[in-house]
């Protein structure tokens, strides 16, 4: 008798605490077959920031590095990466278009480490990370959905 290899299901076993405030944007992101999150942090309001700064600064520690709303994650598809690009692109245009302002900070980086690429996005305001995943759907699913419609 032949002991045949026994039938396998894919089953994801990888969980992990994110903060409420990111948790959706993580969440989005992970949606993505060839996207691994690897960092994130839902930044911190203005009142916890100077709180913080001033701790540190009593401390003669130099003010919070990044108190800003951020995911570091690879992505291994480029068409996926356009996407998730540009979506976060025409959020920014479609949401601060008539901004007084006329700066929003966004800052999308990457850099190569241990053979792969690792992108961080980085946002101004604690808002921002469900607005760009409400954005994606009720807005940018539907235009993407609509030019796949016309592509032959």
């Amino acid at each position: 008798m032949k002991i045949r290899p026994h039938n396998t299901e894919e089953v994801i076993i990888k969980s992990t605490h994110v903060d409420k405030g990111i948790k959706n944007l993580v969440m989005w992101l992970n949606g993505f077959s060839s996207v691994e999150t690897i960092f994130s942090c839902q930044g911190f309001s203005k009142e916890e920031q100077n709180i913080i700064n001033a701790s540190r600064d009593s401390d003669g520690l130099k003010e919070l590095h990044s108190s800003y709303p951020y995911v570091l994650f690879t992505c291994g598809d480029k068409k996926q990466l356009i996407i998730i690009l540009d979506c976060v692109q025409k959020f920014i245009k479609t949401s601060f278009a008539g901004d007084e302002k006329g700066f929003v900070k966004f800052d999308i980086s990457y850099n190569i480490f241990d053979e792969r690429i690792e992108y961080n996005l980085i946002m101004e305001n604690t808002e921002y990370p469900d607005s760009i995943v409400k954005y994606y759907n009720s807005v940018y699913k539907w235009q993407l959905e609509s030019k796949m419609k016309q592509i032959p």
